[in-house]
């Protein structure tokens, strides 16, 4: 038997989203495919202590705990002081792949042809982010990723350490079909669409949305990037309940972005679009980088006031400021 552990979510905010642990299912699905007995305990609502107690005692027991959360560039570092606590058998994530831990279990390189095992999870104890629902009840939420990787070469990203490179899988129509008609299913109706660059290719995108439009009528948000998106997509994709777009902007400043390979110009016209489509703006800024001044950070800033954005700080003490543009 082989227990994943989704760890202890310590000083995480009230209003904060409670997000299925679909890392663990993601690995839970690779592991049952090699013919292990496996189950899942998300502890993120436990303590530490609380969670010691639930991990599996018995000698030919084996526990991992998956360092990793639905966005896993952003949230695997984060998750490691807790992990260390834990004391699992085995660890799993972004980080301790880095590091080249000894007991790192490590996800595959291609994860497309998987589901995640959500047999092992009780998908109604989720809550959405706030915002994300913006009156509606928060309650029955759910992520999915229909495509893995992104190709482009940020620098402050380690995204590409654990898909292979800079590729892009996309999963098939038919696999996204039968995983959204699952959700539906199990009753959720608030949905978060994980790629790492949901807008990247237009093709996939519009069957998605064909796919979004058989079931349920999700409230769902993704992200894009500048220069990736066009008012017909956009307008199909408000059509089929993508309600929120997140951008990575970083900095308004071109001169710090070059420095960090993030290449976009003329924002101001994506941002025009996709609101226009009826679709809000998510706008993820990063302080700090390499190059970047304090008068750069206050041009960003006043940048993202110009742009009607509000700023609050992101669920850990890092150099990112994440803001909501509505």
């Amino acid at each position: 038997m082989i227990q994943l552990i989704n760890p202890p979510d310590l000083g995480k905010p009230p209003n904060a989203a409670i997000e299925p642990p679909i890392w663990c299912a993601y690995l839970a699905a690779s592991l049952r495919e090699e013919g292990e007995d496996v189950t899942i305990l998300d502890a993120q609502n436990l303590s530490v202590e609380e969670t010691k107690k639930q991990m599996l005692t018995m000698d030919e027991g084996v526990t991992v705990a998956v360092a990793m959360g639905s966005n896993p560039s952003a949230s695997s570092t984060p998750k490691m002081p807790v992990v260390e606590e834990l004391k699992a058998n085995c660890v799993a994530g972004l980080h301790p792949q880095a590091l080249g831990r000894d007991n790192c279990i490590k996800f595959p390189k291609d994860l497309s042809h998987l589901t995640p095992a959500w047999d092992l999870i009780d998908l109604s104890k989720y809550k959405a982010h706030n915002w994300h629902c913006m009156g509606r009840d928060r309650g029955w939420y759910g992520v999915i990723y229909t495509s893995f990787g992104c190709p482009f070469n940020c620098y402050y990203c380690n995204i590409h350490s654990l898909y292979d490179g800079r590729k892009v899988a996309l999963r098939e129509p038919r696999e996204i079909d039968k995983e959204i008609e699952y959700l539906s299913y199990r009753g959720i109706e608030n949905l978060k669409i994980c790629d790492e660059l949901f807008t990247l290719y237009p093709k996939h995108v519009y069957e998605v949305c064909d796919i979004l439009e058989r079931y349920r009528n999700f409230n769902v948000w993704a992200y894009a990037r500048v220069g990736t998106v066009n008012p017909y997509m956009l307008k199909r994709m408000k059509e089929v309940g993508i309600n929120w777009l997140c951008y990575g902007f970083e900095s308004a400043d071109p001169s710090v972005r070059e420095t960090v390979s993030k290449r976009y110009a003329h924002p101001e016209a994506d941002v025009k679009a996709t609101r226009d489509a009826g679709i809000n703006v998510i706008a993820n800024f990063i302080f700090g980088l390499p190059g970047d001044k304090p008068q750069m950070m206050q041009y960003t800033l006043d940048w993202a006031e110009e742009m009607n954005t509000l700023i609050s700080m992101s669920d850990y003490p890092i150099l990112e400021v994440r803001g909501i543009m509505i």
